[in-house]
């Protein structure tokens, strides 16, 4: 948004709305001030200075939620933590899988849910880029069931065995696939036409209770790493580390989701959970939709950010 769209859109919600109007006006100037303050923030670590085998990531989640369900899982010990290089997934993207990372991006498959990929990822730089969302986009939902790219996962591990494998699942990012009744007077079904009307700005104006915005969260993350142990008891790897892009705030410093340049900690800093896996055999994944053409399941990236919430 330029100065003069600024002006013209904070009057008309002056004259409309009074002090709350001039709220709104300044909010875009207060996002600007804190993206200044990114810069003093800490770098953060990238995910290639690390060691592991097998990376997955989680969108969007928060350190405190992980550790109020990791005791109900089994292959959580310890959830430590890692600070994130940005709170946003396309920036996460541009600092972690870039030049500097040649070598290692060509050891690594990259199995991946989220949209973004299309506008950053080249497939000739990687080992493997599988570009799920493409071909696994649930359009009743608005995004990619876990099942999906754990399928895929699993049949990459077994059929190629890369030196280095990352999943992307969306989850727990909004939508909330346990929590449906959420999404409620959100039209996730109209590609390219979803306003900017998700869960955190919904809360951002008390349309919805905190309490079942976060209920939804935190199941969300629970569905997830219910389908993370079917990985790991099908796929062999000594180091797999479980973490994710960014966090997600709900009103901390007046923000919701996770703009941009953040210097928040909700959203710097991400779960960093080691485990291990081991390929029981037990499990036969479903290939259907590996290869199915993206010309009639795809109609275009911008749609699919937006029914996540992306601008």
């Amino acid at each position: 948004m330029d100065i003069q769209d600024w002006v013209e859109e904070s009057i008309i919600n002056i004259r409309s709305d009074g002090f709350s109007g001039i709220q709104t006006a300044l909010y875009p100037v207060y996002k600007k001030g804190l993206h200044q303050l990114f810069k003093l923030s800490p770098s953060g670590e990238l995910l290639f200075e690390r060691e592991w085998d097998v990376l997955i990531i989680l969108d969007g989640c928060r350190v405190d939620v992980m550790k109020e369900v990791a005791p109900d899982i089994s292959y959580i010990d310890t959830v430590s933590e890692l600070t994130s290089v940005d709170t946003m997934t396309r920036e996460w993207m541009k600092k972690n899988f870039n030049d500097s990372f040649a070598d290692e991006m060509a050891q690594t498959a990259f199995i991946c849910g989220n949209p973004h990929s299309d506008l950053l990822l080249e497939q000739t730089k990687f080992y493997s880029l599988e570009e799920v969302w493409k071909y696994g986009w649930d359009h009743e939902l608005g995004t990619v069931p876990p099942r999906r790219l754990t399928d895929q996962a699993i049949s990459l591990s077994r059929d190629i065995s890369p030196p280095q494998m990352i999943i992307h699942y969306m989850q727990p990012h909004y939508p909330f696939i346990t929590e449906p009744e959420l999404c409620n007077g959100i039209d996730i079904d109209r590609f390219g036409e979803l306003p900017w009307d998700n869960i955190w700005e919904r809360l951002q104006k008390g349309e919805v209770e905190k309490n079942k915005v976060w209920r939804g969260y935190r199941k969300n993350l629970s569905y997830v790493l219910d389908e993370i142990e079917i990985l790991l008891n099908n796929i062999d790897a000594e180091e797999v580390v479980i973490t994710s892009d960014h966090g997600n705030a709900i009103g901390e410093w007046g923000i919701y989701g996770h703009p941009i340049h953040m210097p928040l900690k909700v959203l710097q800093t991400v779960p960093w959970i080691e485990t291990s896996a081991s390929d029981s055999g037990t499990y036969t994944p479903d290939q259907s939709q590996s290869n199915v053409s993206t010309k009639q399941t795809d109609p275009s990236v911008k749609s699919r950010l937006s029914q996540l919430g992306y601008r």
